[in-house]
């Protein structure tokens, strides 16, 4: 039977060809994990280092949460986790 739709190999190729721009952005920015009460900051939003600089000039420590790199990618993917999580208990319910 013939396969339907792009190979795997394919579908690495073209996520490759977005890798530079991801892993710049990943290297280069701060994700913000939690705005805190940050007017104008959204959790998930990229930050540059001049304006993380900014906000940390301006808030109080602890006010909001950024990170980079595979530490922010780890702790976003840990709240995914957590939500998932209940959101299936709760529908087993």
């Amino acid at each position: 039977m013939p396969r339907r739709g792009p190979s795997p190999v394919d579908s690495h190729r073209h996520l490759c060809r977005s890798c530079p721009d991801v892993r710049s952005a990943l290297l280069e920015s701060y994700i913000v994990i939690d705005p805190g009460d940050v007017t104008g900051l959204k959790e998930r939003e990229l930050v540059t280092d001049e304006r993380y600089r900014e906000l940390v000039s301006v808030t109080n420590p602890g006010q909001f949460v950024a990170k980079m790199g595979a530490e922010a990618i780890k702790e976003l993917l840990a709240a995914w986790y957590r939500l998932l999580s209940c959101a299936s208990s709760c529908a087993r319910r």
